[in-house]
């Protein structure tokens, strides 16, 4: 019986991927778009977390006091009071005011204006009171106090959302993300006429070449093997085509400017998330060494499982009249178990790959 295609390493790797492109002339301008779509892409991607944290800074400070207008009313108020009473330590400055009944406090002050707001002598006699008493150690506490604030502090110090710089922020988030699934969307179109396209040129020239081929050819090779290459390699290399080189140029671009973004926002951080990548790819680099052998072993078995399959079915009349049935089926189940096995290591091996590398990442963010 023939044997199955022979697998073997490519010899000119650079001269293959040469002759590949210069078949794909056909479609430069698709692809050349396609990449630059994914480029742009790419930078939508890597720009918009930036956004969002800009977003959920501005929702924060909606949702929490103003501490610099705090600060300013504080320092505002402890000025008026020290020129009373010609004293410069705080602590110093609150004790000896506490200790004065409330009509002589709200004497000693006089109206302040903070932003454009006047605060009277009774309001700042209240919250000098407030800030005595007041709980920094406690977030909650705090808040609780500046809810007791008079209305002229409170107007200043209470959270306010700013929902124009809001709107504004969310718009412009809501235009990248849009952008991004629509440059996704063409480039997906695209390659999917670039692949489907080259499949069928590749086709064609794949049965120009079968007509020529010398019978001696098909004497030594299966139908069943010949078949797949028309069928199953085709597709592969189509499927593959229209998904690796935008994938390629858009990964390029989202990992340089991750990069860039990742050391902007904190180099420690950066290079902690680095050197995890970079075991990540030691570790599935080793599985790759080992589930490569298994993937090549499963592909040449499918071969042969096909190329036999073929014959048995083609020449069924001639099996069964040499009493055959028996031998083919043995012969099945040896290649149906060889199959098996190499699927079954293959799979595993590479199923091995995500979980290696979902722990690396988590290990990282840890760190």
């Amino acid at each position: 019986m023939p044997r199955g295609r022979e697998i073997v390493k490519v010899k000119d790797f650079k001269g293959t991927l040469l002759r590949i492109f210069k078949s794909l002339k056909k479609w430069k301008y698709v692809l050349v778009i396609s990449c630059i779509l994914s480029m742009i892409a790419a930078i939508l991607s890597t720009v918009a977390p930036n956004r969002l944290a800009g977003v959920t800074d501005v929702i924060s400070d909606g949702i929490k006091p103003n501490i610099k207008n705090m600060e300013k009313v504080s320092s505002t108020i402890f000025k008026n009071l020290s020129i009373s009473y010609q004293v410069n330590d705080p602590n110093k400055l609150l004790i000896s005011f506490n200790s004065l009944d409330k009509e002589k406090r709200i004497s000693l002050l006089k109206d302040v204006e903070v932003n454009n707001v006047v605060i009277n002598s009774a309001d700042q006699v209240k919250f000098l009171e407030i800030i005595s008493k007041m709980d920094r150690n406690s977030n909650e506490k705090t808040i609780k106090q500046l809810d007791k604030m008079p209305k002229s502090i409170k107007k200043l110090v209470e959270p306010k959302l700013d929902t124009k710089k809001l709107n504004n922020r969310a718009i412009v988030l809501g235009i990248i993300y849009l952008l991004n699934s629509i440059f996704g969307y063409i480039v997906g179109i695209l390659m999917a006429y670039v692949g489907i396209g080259y499949s069928k040129r590749l086709r064609t020239h794949i049965v120009k070449k079968i007509n020529k081929l010398p019978l001696r050819y098909f004497d030594t090779h299966e139908t069943g093997d010949v078949l797949s290459r028309v069928t199953n390699d085709v597709d592969t290399i189509g499927i593959n085509m229209s998904n690796t080189i935008t994938s390629f140029v858009s990964n390029l671009t989202l990992f340089l400017g991750s990069i860039v973004m990742m050391f902007v926002t904190n180099w420690i951080m950066a290079l902690t998330a680095i050197f995890a990548s970079i075991f990540g790819f030691m570790g599935s680099g080793v599985i790759l060494k080992k589930s490569q052998k298994y993937f090549v072993a499963r592909q040449k078995e499918l071969g042969k499982l096909n190329g036999h399959i073929e014959e048995i079915y083609s020449g069924h009349n001639v099996v069964k009249a040499y009493n055959g049935e028996m031998e083919a089926l043995e012969e099945f189940d040896k290649i149906n178990d060889k199959l098996y096995d190499c699927n079954r290591k293959s799979q595993f091996l590479s199923g091995i790959m995500q979980p290696l590398m979902q722990f690396i990442g988590n290990f990282g963010y840890v760190c």
